[in-house]
């Protein structure tokens, strides 16, 4: 590594081992000893993102450098890591569904995140009463995908899933109650409000408790009624 490049921060590090289940992303290989890759090398980007590294077996690492594996077939590599990916979803068809809603909870929270900091962004730069109104309207509207998509995912989820998911759920709602200044119901969980700096360390640790029951191949376990599956609404 050269001497001016600064290491990749341990929890980037701990995100890439989580998502390849600390062994070699290239399915046929799966060594458990493994390196950090750039995917786009260090040289040309200068900085360590997610997107861009790859968990890789020093021998696979070594055959991506020297140009036996291109990058196209890395990045397919990188694509079949996700739980979501078609690769992930024909390997665990038992687990279709959970893997899906899982997919559809990140990218409605996700949503309604953005949808929160376009409404800051109006307030502190001042827009029109009119923009604010409209700004609002998208994030109720977010949160209400975001609230059904919730109910599904953690009513369908492992134990040790459903947990973090409700984490996330109540962590963004606090923020949100904060950002537009809506006091929550009295029996609103009180937890700490997760702001978008903080959720790329929530997935990893939500993608690693799901990695693990699919790994484990755990049933469907809600834990719950179908009325207390309701009442997450009400």
């Amino acid at each position: 590594m050269p001497a001016n490049r600064p290491a990749i921060p341990r929890e980037l590090d701990r995100r890439v081992r989580v998502e390849a289940g600390h062994c070699c992303a290239i399915q046929r290989c799966k060594w458990p000893i493994i390196e950090i890759a750039h995917i786009v090398p260090w040289s040309k980007v200068k900085r360590h993102e997610f997107d861009n590294l790859i968990a890789l077996c020093p021998n696979c690492h070594t055959r991506y450098d020297r140009g036996e594996i291109d990058q196209t077939a890395m990045r397919q590599y990188k694509e079949n890591l996700s739980l979501a990916s078609p690769l992930a979803l024909a390997i665990h068809p038992d687990h279709f569904d959970l893997l899906s809603n899982y997919q559809r909870f990140r990218i409605l929270i996700e949503r309604w995140i953005d949808r929160l900091t376009e409404f800051t962004e109006g307030v502190e730069s001042r827009v029109s009463k009119a923009e604010i109104r409209v700004r609002f309207a998208k994030v109720r509207e977010a949160s209400k995908q975001a609230s059904h998509s919730w109910v599904r995912f953690a009513l369908q989820s492992p134990r040790s899933v459903s947990v973090l998911v409700d984490q996330v759920f109540h962590g963004v709602a606090n923020w949100g109650s904060q950002v537009l200044r809506i006091p929550l119901r009295d029996d609103f969980p009180r937890v700490m409000p997760l702001t978008p700096g903080a959720m790329p360390a929530v997935w990893s640790e939500l993608h690693s408790a799901i990695y693990d029951a699919v790994a484990q191949n755990e049933l469907e376990s809600p834990g719950e009624s179908t009325d207390s599956w309701h009442q997450r609404l009400l």
